[in-house]
């Protein structure tokens, strides 16, 4: 398992895949850079409330599962097509091999994410100087000082730094599940933009359609869970978390489960 494993964590951090997620995450936030700049005006907030502006005003919960897909979602779908599976399954189990890339795609997308809340959070703190000592929150700059909505809302009044690092395992935590169900996808339909593209697709659409038609509960919305500063965030508790990732991941396990078998995959 090592050894293969090796193999797979080497090809899944591809160092132009991760260079075009931080393109993409560096255009993201200086899209919002100047709103929210405007928006802050002259007064003093913490370098994490002046994070959580951006992350509001970026197109980042719409690149989020395509940052998630991007490094290593395609790459059963990659061996199947270009002739690698066959030389692989010489050397090692099928069943090693198909773990090993599970567990490979999971670090990746989860690594994605990670890349790109560091580039936000870097690139906000160079154009919006926060003062570390400030304590109170605001969202706009005609809001009256609060915390963050959300059923993680009340951490930031503890340790906004605490309530950074819980927001960027969120993150990782969604980019490590939604990675692994781009590689479910790929296993019933072999198509590489299908792939990349199908989890940000169906994100896009519950988050719409629970927003639109409000009969699907707010706890299913994705966007709460990857955003939960969202205003509809203020309907769901803190199992949003494990009951929505916890979907996702047995979604991507049950596609891989069924049509990922070595006949279907070889076939």
């Amino acid at each position: 398992m090592k050894g293969i494993f090796s193999l797979e964590l080497a090809r899944a951090f591809n160092i132009r895949r991760f260079a075009a997620i931080l393109v993409l995450a560096l255009g993201s936030v200086l899209a919002g850079i100047g709103r929210v700049s405007f928006l802050t005006g002259p007064q003093t907030i913490h370098p994490v409330n002046a994070w959580l502006l951006i992350q509001f005003y970026t197109p980042f919960t719409l690149l989020a599962a395509l940052f998630a897909t991007l490094p290593f979602a395609d790459s059963l779908l990659e061996d199947r097509q270009q002739g690698f599976l066959l030389p692989i399954l010489l050397r090692t189990p099928y069943r090693r091999y198909l773990g090993a890339k599970v567990l490979a795609t999971a670090l990746s997308g989860a690594a994605a994410l990670l890349l790109a809340q560091a580039v936000h959070f870097l690139v906000v703190q160079l154009f919006i100087h926060g003062d570390a000592a400030a304590r109170t929150f605001t969202l706009l700059s005609t809001s009256n000082p609060s915390e963050p909505r959300g059923p993680l809302g009340s951490l930031y009044a503890v340790s906004p730094w605490g309530y950074l690092g819980v927001m960027i395992v969120v993150a990782m935590v969604f980019g490590a599940c939604y990675s692994l169900l781009g590689l479910g996808i790929s296993t019933l339909i072999h198509n590489r933009i299908i792939t990349l593209l199908g989890p940000l697709v169906l994100f896009q659409a519950l988050s719409f359609l629970q927003v639109r038609t409000r009969s699907i509960p707010a706890v299913l919305n994705p966007e709460i869970a990857l955003y939960p500063n969202a205003a509809a965030a203020e309907a769901v508790t803190g199992w949003i978390f494990p009951l929505q990732y916890g979907l996702v991941l047995l979604i991507a396990l049950a596609l891989l489960f069924i049509f990922a078998r070595r006949k279907s995959i070889l076939a």
